[in-house]
């Protein structure tokens, strides 16, 4: 379920079994991966960082966060458009 925690940041829980597709996607995307305790992967490029929790909880911020949740995330991971969409509602 996505929640708007505010404006700069987008938080959606994901099923883990899509972590080495984001992950392999990421990666060919010239994101650099790290991995943080607690986390599976965090992913960072310009303008963009994202971080996948042992839990399923997936946060992406950054100033092109929107951009990559709407030609990304959304189409290819989540298979929803809730994000780009919500307001149109």
């Amino acid at each position: 379920m996505t929640k708007p925690a505010s404006q700069n940041i987008y938080v959606q829980t994901i099923d883990l079994k899509l972590a080495d597709k984001l992950m392999a996607d990421l990666k060919e995307q010239g994101f650099e991966l790290t991995t943080p305790q607690y986390t599976l992967f965090s992913a960072k490029k310009k303008g963009v960082s994202c971080t996948l929790y042992q839990s399923g909880k997936l946060t992406v911020q950054g100033k092109e966060m929107s951009e990559f949740v709407e030609f990304y995330l959304e189409p290819n991971i989540l298979k929803t458009f809730n994000h780009t969409y919500d307001t149109l509602t």
